[in-house]
């Protein structure tokens, strides 16, 4: 039995729903959703704006455990709670192996995630004098790093591997050349599921090895049988 996806799939439970005419439930891709698999390493989430993925995403990473404005499951902060209500309404399928790390990075609020790391960092504690967290980011604030280097750093140094990283929009702050650094990352990270959502599709994913591409229309029901490799 593989180890992975440590994340196999998701089932959307609708008999609990009341009405599938407010939000969330009126987005597209959780209107026609029955269940979704994701593939063992890499799973891509394009589509038009307004179609639901970060949405999705979003009841993903809260129904795992992780931080609604992003971070790994020991991030607690919240400037405001605005994450919907659709992690309630998901079933998720794990596979027998925990992962040993994760993230969700959301591309739209990492400047909260990393300013609670600088509040962190500069919080007094009593009897102990604990490591920087700053340093699992290559030891430099990541406020004092352009926004794509910020990205770079925490995708470079911070994802170890064995893990499960939920990115949305990871390629808002990434040029081309950047792009193509962490897709080689990613080839030569042992043991990691990916699951990612594109904001503004660019050419490069599709070198990505190991890939499952889900367009709007597939994000609705999915059968058994999911080709790992999908042009859109």
């Amino acid at each position: 039995m593989e180890s992975l996806p440590y994340l196999k799939e998701i089932e959307l439970k609708r008999k609990t729903i009341d009405s599938f005419d407010v939000y969330p439930f009126s987005i597209p891709a959780v209107k026609e959703l029955d269940f979704l698999e994701f593939d063992k390493e890499v799973t891509i989430f394009v589509g038009e704006n307004g179609s639901g993925k970060s949405t999705l995403l979003e009841a993903i990473a809260v129904g795992l455990g992780f931080n609604a404005e992003g971070g790994s499951k020991n991030f607690h902060f919240g400037t405001r709670s605005t994450h919907s209500e659709l992690h309630n309404y998901l079933r998720f399928s794990k596979s027998f192996k925990r992962y040993k790390d994760g993230f969700f990075l959301r591309a739209e609020s990492f400047y909260n995630v990393a300013t609670n790391i600088d509040e962190l960092d500069e919080a007094a504690f009593p009897y102990i004098d604990p490591p920087a967290i700053k340093d699992s980011y290559g030891g430099k604030s990541l406020h004092h790093q352009s926004h794509g280097e910020s990205f770079l750093s925490l995708m470079i140094q911070r994802f170890s591997g064995d893990g499960l990283y939920i990115l949305d929009e990871p390629e808002a702050a990434l040029s081309p050349t950047r792009q193509l650094a962490i897709f080689k990352q990613n080839a030569s990270t042992r043991d990691t599921a990916v699951a990612v959502h594109y904001g503004n599709p660019f050419p490069h994913f599709n070198g990505l090895p190991r890939r499952q591409n889900l367009s709007n229309r597939q994000v609705g029901t999915v059968s058994n049988k999911i080709p790992r490799y999908r042009t859109l």
